[in-house]
């Protein structure tokens, strides 16, 4: 069992926004997809990464003026819906809804929408809570959905190992700002105040944030069954 994580300075930052200004801090990404695609299938993929990622499986809740993470989410409310349209605009509708589309923290921080074209043609999008992931991870959680879903077409029976909570980043950052004071809604800070503190291989001029470290499909390693 995971232990209960305090969230650090910008995960608490994008749950207040996602409480208190209108569900923002929401992250989301579109990926095209050739090929058949069986919406079950793509369910136990989706479960394979769940069991894999305890990011997907956090939750937010507030323990003495803090926000916390428990690792206590359910697979069954996770919301992961399917739907069929031959109007490629449905794509930037399900896409902008989804944007400002509130989470409710305490069930889950992801969901996803499988839009189906036709039999062969499909768009994969997946929103995700800012504090859970950053848009690094959300590219490399894509990848590892349509690796498992050919592992799955192909009939191999691989487990993916579990990884481990990742720790906020606290240590990259320098701020005054408190988990404590956005949870009472004392502060709202409208920036780094030192953005040359991170890593240089992040390029904060693109607001690349790292909320958290997502492991991608390089990092798998293959159990057989």
């Amino acid at each position: 069992m995971i232990p209960n994580r305090k969230l650090g300075f910008l995960e608490a930052f994008c749950i207040h926004q996602n409480n208190q200004r209108n569900g923002s801090g929401s992250i989301a990404c579109i990926t095209h997809i050739d090929g058949v695609i069986d919406f079950n299938t793509l369910k136990q993929a989706l479960l394979s990464l769940f069991e894999r990622h305890p990011m997907l499986r956090s939750t937010v809740h507030i323990e003495n003026e803090q926000y916390v993470f428990k690792f206590t989410a359910k697979f069954e409310d996770i919301l992961i819906s399917q739907l069929h349209s031959t109007d490629q605009d449905v794509i930037h509708k399900v896409y902008t809804d989804d944007a400002v589309q509130k989470f409710d923290c305490t069930k889950s921080l992801w969901r996803v929408f499988l839009i189906s074209h036709n039999p062969k043609k499909h768009d994969l999008i997946i929103g995700y809570s800012h504090a859970m992931c950053d848009g690094i991870s959300i590219v490399n959680i894509s990848s590892e959905i349509l690796y498992i879903l050919m592992d799955l077409k192909t009939d191999k029976k691989n487990r993916y190992e579990a990884l481990s909570c990742p720790s906020a980043l606290e240590a990259q950052i320098s701020s005054k700002v408190t988990n404590k004071q956005l949870v009472n809604d004392e502060i709202v800070p409208r920036e780094v105040t030192n953005p040359n503190c991170f890593n240089n291989k992040y390029d904060t001029s693109l607001n690349i944030v790292p909320c958290c470290h997502i492991q991608s499909i390089p990092e798998i390693k293959f159990k057989k069954i």
